[in-house]
């Protein structure tokens, strides 16, 4: 358990959230105090040496996270003179010496890895701290609290960009507990940090599962059947009681949702976790379905389209008066209409259920309509006629997405206008076979949905531990 500790009106050494069995006020320490080593800057990136040689610790591995990912660093030829100068060790800290903007300067991160053949750029500041009495993860989330970045910005010089040399953070003052304390902050964040880390590898994962089914039901090798499941010579799995009527058939299969590309057939199907999938479909097959053969149209036969068209701008208001307006994807979040100003003005309008079609860079994303509003020309609304269910409509788009760059237009900006989105062809099933496709797959974005809400609770919560439980 994590004891609250009252504070004082000054700048306490105590903080608020506290193991329990730890007392007593920490301590100020400049960071040149706890370095073991001197500060050093790294070596030359030549880029006529990079690619083999060497691991290097580059600028862009400040921005992936506390520790450094050596399975993302570039390599780089050097003599073994410069190497063994600049040579990286387990707990080594890295600032970043410039930023375009100032808030970005002296970004860290720390090396975690024990090998042996690591080296860091010139355009970085190394921090060898002593590990006698230092537990390099507790630095790690020190370096990136309030109190100490705020010192870390100040005293960046700023020109045509921000700069900071070790001079500059050598006197930068950091709160430090004792050893001990130190290592027992460390593997409770760091064991919050691998929740989070495994959230989002199963969030990708099923993300990853969902694409190989996508594309596997809109190129019909996976089918649904109005009773249940049937096998490839069309007739009922055996010793299934009551087959899922929502489960897709699959070629030489037996009718369960199964794995995510061709050669992942270990995969699980996240709707029955305790069901391996089928095994790979069997060439010559024919997949038998009691639902007719899908047909051929055009996106216009299927579904209405509203271009859009912007209000002047001075009927922009925030008032509320008229319609809220959706000019482009910076009034879309998270695949949701989220407007940000109202228009008086009221041009072209979409419904709630409707889609949202970016029709200019990037040109294809689609998203759900929340709202009656006015759309601006960065989108275009679809509703879907009669015979037509919207959420196949989504799910579609969704996997057609990448597609729209063949058809996309136009020399300053890429952009695609009514008749390319009405002319767009493909097959659709009939209404019911669209209906089970629309469940299932809205099914999957469920579970990513809950898996992504789990993520942003353990990042919110991660950050209120990192401003309470340091001083």
């Amino acid at each position: 358990m994590i004891n609250s500790v009252e504070q004082s009106q000054e700048k306490c050494l105590v903080p608020e959230l506290r193991f329990p069995e730890f007392e007593g006020d920490w301590e100020l320490n400049k960071i040149k105090d706890i370095a073991g080593e001197k500060l050093t800057n790294g070596v030359f990136n030549d880029p006529e040496k990079v690619g083999t040689g060497y691991y290097l610790i580059n600028v862009k591995d400040m921005y992936s996270g506390l520790a450094i990912d050596k399975n993302s660093l570039s390599q780089l030829d050097l003599d073994k003179d410069s190497f063994d100068k600049n040579k990286v060790k387990f707990g080594d800290v890295f600032f970043t010496r410039s930023s375009l903007v100032k808030e970005g300067i002296a970004v860290s991160a720390v090396n975690l890895c024990h090998d042996d053949d690591i080296t860091f750029d010139g355009h970085l500041i190394k921090l060898s701290p002593n590990l006698d009495n230092n537990n390099p993860i507790f630095i790690g989330y020190v370096l990136r609290t309030h109190f100490v970045r705020k010192q870390l910005v100040a005293r960046g010089k700023t020109g045509t960009m921000t700069t900071i040399g070790q001079n500059d953070i050598k006197p930068v003052v950091i709160p430090m507990a004792l050893l001990k304390e130190q290592q027992k902050i460390a593997n409770f964040l760091t064991a919050i940090d691998q929740r989070i880390t495994l959230l989002k590898q199963k969030k990708s994962a099923l993300e990853d599962y969902k694409k190989g089914l996508m594309q596997k039901i809109f190129s019909q090798e996976i089918r649904f059947d109005a009773q249940g499941c049937v096998n490839a010579a069309g007739a009922r799995s055996a010793g299934a009681a009551k087959p899922d009527s929502n489960a897709p058939l699959l070629r030489g299969g037996t009718g369960v949702c199964s794995d995510a590309t061709e050669t992942d057939t270990q995969t699980k199907n996240p709707n029955n976790p305790n069901e391996h999938p089928p095994s790979p479909p069997s060439r010559g097959e024919e997949l038998s379905s009691s639902y007719p053969d899908w047909e051929m149209v055009m996106l216009g036969n299927v579904a209405k389209l509203q271009m859009g068209t912007s209000p002047k701008s001075a009927a922009y208001n925030n008032e509320r008066d008229g319609l809220p307006l959706i000019q482009g994807n910076a009034d879309i979040k998270n695949r949701e209409s989220s407007p940000r100003i109202y228009t008086s003005e009221i041009t072209k309008e979409c419904r709630p259920n409707d889609l949202l079609l970016s029709v200019r860079a990037p040109v294809g994303e689609i998203a759900k309509s929340m709202h009656h509003a006015c759309i601006g020309r960065g989108v275009a609304a679809i509703s879907a006629k009669a015979g037509t269910v919207i959420e196949y409509l989504y799910q579609y788009l969704l996997w057609y997405e990448p597609r729209w760059k063949s058809i996309s237009q136009g020399s300053t900006f890429e952009s695609v206008n009514s008749k390319d989105i009405s002319s767009l062809k493909f097959k659709v099933p009939c209404k019911e076979e669209q209906q089970k496709i629309a469940n299932f797959l809205s099914a999957i974005d469920q579970k990513i949905n809950v898996m992504d809400k789990q993520i942003t609770d353990s990042e919110l919560f991660k950050k209120g531990l990192l401003q309470r439980m340091f001083v």
